[in-house]
């Protein structure tokens, strides 16, 4: 007697993980947009300059990350420059960890999440005190295209400063 076939059950998967940690990039003023981090999720737009230098240290759920490298977007974000894509899975929802810090010592920055159009996403504005590392958080992001940037001006406020990005954590969830 032999066994004719097996069935395997696999458990459902109900949460992906994807990080982009900036140290891993390349130093240089981007040129062409190009995929990286995990699964190559996210897209680095261009006109981003990645530098190996200014890193710091934030705490992500209880952990503490250094990140030797920064990435500077160097103004407003837009769609197709200054900016990181990212894609949330149809039938998903994302919380958004993003380690940041202001390009500038003597002025505020916003973190903001912006669509396809490049409309800031409603309540996804982050208020990036200068001299302060700040771990900003997006949550229940639904299906869709997105891009995280520096704006100067949204309804909440008006600064000076752009942003640096460290480190982006992205935990897709059923």
């Amino acid at each position: 007697a032999y066994i004719k076939s097996i069935a395997l059950k696999y458990p459902e998967i109900t949460q992906k993980t994807y990080v982009l940690n900036v140290a891993d990039l390349t130093a240089e003023k981007v040129a062409t947009a190009y995929n990286a981090g995990t699964d190559n999720y996210f897209v680095i737009n261009p006109e981003n300059t990645i530098e190996a230098k200014g890193g710091k240290s934030f705490t992500v759920n209880g952990t503490e990350i250094s990140v030797s490298s920064r990435l500077k977007t160097g103004g407003d974000g837009k769609t197709n420059k200054k900016s990181i894509g990212i894609v949330v899975t149809n039938g998903w929802t994302a919380d958004i960890t993003v380690c940041v810090a202001s390009s500038s010592s003597s002025a505020d920055a916003q973190l903001v999440l912006f669509d396809a159009n490049g409309d800031v996403i409603s309540g996804t504005v982050c208020f990036v005190e200068r001299g302060v590392a700040t771990v900003a958080k997006i949550k229940d992001v639904p299906a869709g295209t997105y891009y995280i940037g520096s704006k100067k001006a949204t309804a909440e406020a008006t600064v000076e400063g752009a942003c640096n990005i460290y480190y982006i954590q992205v935990v897709e969830n059923v």
